[in-house]
């Protein structure tokens, strides 16, 4: 209940839900007041090799807050610092419980070990959980490095970003705090920005959208109604 997404929206245009530049999440990671911990994210394909033949994985490039933002710890080793987020000092990885098993043998002495992904030689410094995959089926993970001072306004890869309530901040709240941000942006940088508002919410209507969460309360209801007939 506390996880949210924060999107953006140009309703003028059309547009409900639109993904968030680095320069507008750098700048409602500085400037919000109602989140624990707010994070980036975009998903790519990595291919892995080494000693083992080459394999496609689903992977995310992430912010360094991403795992915090979603209260899960490493069952190996650490995920990634906030200097590691700079492009060239964070050829970092953080492995999947299954690609840790399947891949590398359950090796215990994995953390430290170079591994080469998408060319590039990267170093794995954690292994998560079994069962723990988001945002999809990733199987890797690695830092986000964009150097938004290289970046033209509103240029770069599409990020989602997500974020975690403080305790005692409502969604109400949060969405005021998000907004307000959203048009202070969009004041100061208009050519990118202009029209451009942004709000939170839930996460599972995120993920799944409002019309399947209304399938499934109908579908539940239903199943209880069978339940309560053949009690009955």
């Amino acid at each position: 209940d506390e996880l949210v997404a924060v999107q953006r929206q140009n309703l003028a245009r059309g547009f409900r839900w639109m993904p968030t530049p680095i320069h507008d999440y750098l700048d409602y990671r500085a400037q919000q007041r109602s989140f624990s911990g707010i994070a980036a994210f975009y998903q790519s394909t990595v291919n892995v090799s080494g000693a083992e033949k080459a394999e496609r994985y689903d992977g995310a490039r992430v912010s360094a807050e991403f795992f915090d933002v979603m209260q899960v710890r490493p069952q190996l080793g650490r995920t990634f610092r906030r200097d590691e987020e700079t492009p060239g000092l964070g050829n970092v990885a953080v492995l999947s419980y299954s690609m840790w098993k399947d891949r590398f043998g359950g090796d215990s002495q994995i953390l430290g070990k170079a591994i080469r992904a998408n060319g590039e030689p990267y170093t794995v410094v954690g292994v998560m959980p079994p069962n723990f995959s988001y945002p999809g089926r990733q199987a890797i993970w690695m830092p986000l490095q964009l150097d938004a001072t290289k970046l033209e306004r509103g240029s770069g890869p599409g990020l989602q970003v997500v974020a975690r309530l403080r305790p005692g901040v409502s969604l109400d709240v949060a969405n005021t705090d998000i907004a307000g941000i959203a048009r202070r942006i969009a004041t100061e940088y208009k050519v990118s920005n202009e029209g451009i508002t942004a709000s939170a919410r839930p996460i599972i209507e995120s993920e799944i959208g409002p019309e399947a969460r209304g399938l499934l309360w109908t579908m539940l209801g239903a199943v209880s109604l069978v339940l309560l007939i053949a009690c009955a």
